[in-house]
């Protein structure tokens, strides 16, 4: 994972970095269970440090299910690795608009 700071390249940078979403994959050297595990647990940890940052994200899988777009995805990251998510994170405009899930009990989890 590729660690960003929009701040070390300046405060002009850092603002428009601060106003514009960034779009980005998952990708794996492959395909299969344990390359699917890999990436959800990369996705959690993006999804845990974005939150603590207080940024807003947007899953979205179906791009990657298409088998026409499968490929010019593919080249965007790389002829090599198998893009799994498509992920956009951003500063909400509105954070009271912004809509928490819930946490739901153990319970619930293992029913």
């Amino acid at each position: 994972m590729t660690n960003l700071n929009p701040n070390e390249y300046g405060k002009a940078a850092g603002q428009a970095f601060m106003n514009a979403p960034i779009v980005a994959f998952i990708s794996t050297q492959g395909d299969g269970p344990a390359l699917w595990l890999e990436a959800g647990q990369t996705l959690q940890y993006l999804l845990l440090v974005s939150t603590k940052y207080g940024l807003v994200h947007d899953i979205s899988a179906g791009p990657i299910e298409v088998p026409s777009i499968a490929p010019a995805l593919r080249r965007l990251v790389d002829w090599q690795s198998k893009p799994q998510l498509l992920i956009r994170l951003g500063v909400a405009k509105s954070p009271a608009l912004t809509v928490s899930t819930p946490r739901r009990s153990v319970n619930d989890c293992l029913a």
